[in-house]
């Protein structure tokens, strides 16, 4: 996985009368100031001595995930502790199936970086599959250290057409929208998720989903949620 990519509607009639039509939700908090900064620069960004703990990175800080599992999509949900400001913002989520994992993610980046002169920045979503079940990613993965050993990656990009015309970002908030019928129409779905910033090619800062007292499963892979079912 690169640096740069690097959140039902039927319900049971009664008596022949129509019920409102939901979805099965969930949603989790993360702690507040646990984003760590790496430098690229450094001879190994894994070293624990080229990391910086960032507490009072904002705008990198992840501070609640979710997810509502309808009939026909899967909504995927973020907010940061901020309104971004950096030049380059990523908000990703890994979805776990019972068949096969995704990584969908969502990227923002200004208009001077993206060479625009609109005042809008430039966003885009990304939708892969991911090889067999969600993997545990070490730092070397990420960062692409030779000899890590791993063979975790993505497999290849699904039709753009499954996320990009419902994804919005609204201040802190961003909200991915995934048909289901992309997803394999799985019966459930558990769900994690990381958030980047970068002010420079240099420097990223990373705040990944854990629950407080939990351990993590991977270096990007924080935790997944429990398993969200399709609405009924």
């Amino acid at each position: 996985m690169s640096r740069s990519i690097l959140a039902a509607l039927l319900a049971l009639s009664i008596l022949a009368v129509p019920s409102a039509a939901h979805a099965e939700r969930w949603s989790g908090d993360d702690p507040a100031g646990d984003v760590v900064g790496y430098d690229y620069e450094a001879e190994d960004p894994c070293d624990p001595a080229a990391q910086t703990a960032q507490p009072d990175n904002a705008d990198a800080d992840l501070e609640r995930i979710g997810v509502s599992h309808r009939q026909h999509s899967v909504l995927l949900r973020a907010s940061t502790r901020s309104r971004a400001t950096a030049d380059y913002r990523t908000i990703a989520f890994f979805v776990e199936t019972p068949d096969r994992a995704y990584v969908v993610g969502l990227g923002q980046t200004h208009a001077a970086q993206a060479g625009r002169h609109a005042a809008r920045p430039h966003r885009f979503t990304v939708l892969e599959r991911i090889p067999g079940r969600i993997a545990t990613m070490t730092c070397e993965d990420a960062f692409g250290v030779e000899d890590s050993g791993s063979s975790s990656g993505t497999e290849r990009a699904v039709d753009r057409r499954c996320v990009a015309p419902r994804s919005e970002v609204d201040g802190d908030s961003v909200l991915i929208r995934v048909h289901r019928h992309c997803l394999g129409s799985p019966a459930w779905v558990r769900v994690g998720a990381y958030s980047t910033s970068q002010v420079d090619d240099s420097h990223l800062s990373l705040d990944t989903w854990l629950p407080a007292d939990t351990e993590p499963t991977g270096f990007v892979i924080g935790a997944l949620s429990p398993k969200v079912r399709a609405g009924r």
